[in-house]
């Protein structure tokens, strides 16, 4: 994957930042390699799994919008949407809005939200003809069921 250069330099400093903290040697060869890819530019199928983590952890928790402005957290989900993970969430997503989009014009007759363990929530939508179950959590957001008819 290509890298422009507002995403180059928020990626090289929170990879320097990793490389810093971890002990592992083998996490300080892994994302020796990403900084070496992100310096070209050009990120390989190689190194994306720590990019992927590294990512992950810094949007998250909100380091990423903390130390890098905004600016730099849209940098950073830029290049998190080309990833696999990040691919995979955006057509998770689009499966649900298109669910959505099927209850337009119907008349909502129940909505409600339920926990479903630690960082796990679910949404009921029920409608004059059916009910959807989305479930929200880690994983990203999901149909959880549908039940058709009244």
């Amino acid at each position: 994957m290509k890298l422009n250069d507002d995403e180059r330099e928020v990626l090289l400093a929170e990879v320097a930042q990793a490389l810093d903290q971890v002990r592992s040697p083998e996490a300080k060869v892994a994302y020796g390699e990403l900084m070496t890819a992100i310096d070209t530019g050009e990120v390989g199928e190689d190194v994306v799994e720590p990019l992927q983590a590294l990512l992950e952890v810094g949007l998250e928790s909100g380091r990423i919008r903390r130390v890098h402005t905004a600016h730099g957290e849209m940098a950073a989900q830029r290049v998190y949407a080309r990833t696999p993970r990040g691919r995979a969430a955006r057509e998770a997503t689009e499966g649900v809005n298109e669910a959505l989009q099927a209850l337009e014009g119907h008349v909502i007759q129940e909505l409600s939200v339920s926990v479903q363990g630690p960082n796990g929530y679910a949404l009921s939508l029920g409608t004059d003809q059916g009910k959807l179950l989305l479930r929200f959590d880690r994983q990203g957001v999901r149909i959880q069921s549908v039940e058709v008819g009244g």
